[in-house]
């Protein structure tokens, strides 16, 4: 079934500057990111966990869907059933940001190698409510 998925776990310091740099270039290409001042896109990068999964891989559980935002760096998820396909520069889950986020989880599943960023829901909203 292939390798098992990797993860790097988020947290400010644990990048070295070109992983750092690779990941605000991912968060960038997203349509939803690209105003954000780069105070806060630094921010978005150190809550950024980064999963590498295989083809087939369960990117997110339905139990976990609404929990995290999912950002597509490179490769293609798919909703669990023949669902919405989701690439690169592309973000799925966005109910997470809702106040009914529970009732939106979502199996997510990669469709090739996939890169993703989990951005943590929780954390979103902190980083919403501090902005201007």
């Amino acid at each position: 079934a292939g390798r098992p998925e990797t993860r790097e776990k988020p947290g400010a310091g644990t990048r070295n500057p070109a992983e750092r740099f690779e990941v605000k270039l991912a968060l960038r290409r997203c349509a939803a990111f690209q105003a954000l001042p780069e105070a806060e896109v630094a921010m978005l990068v150190d809550m950024a966990e980064v999963r590498t999964l295989q083809a087939g891989e369960v990117a997110q559980s339905s139990v976990a869907a609404a929990t995290h935002l999912v950002v597509v760096k490179d490769g293609r998820i798919e909703e669990a059933g023949g669902g919405r396909a989701t690439g690169p520069g592309e973000i799925c889950c966005e109910a997470a940001l809702s106040s009914d986020a529970r009732d939106h989880g979502v199996e997510l599943v990669a469709k090739e190698l996939t890169t993703v960023f989990l951005l943590e829901r929780h954390s979103l909203l902190e980083l919403a409510a501090s902005s201007p």
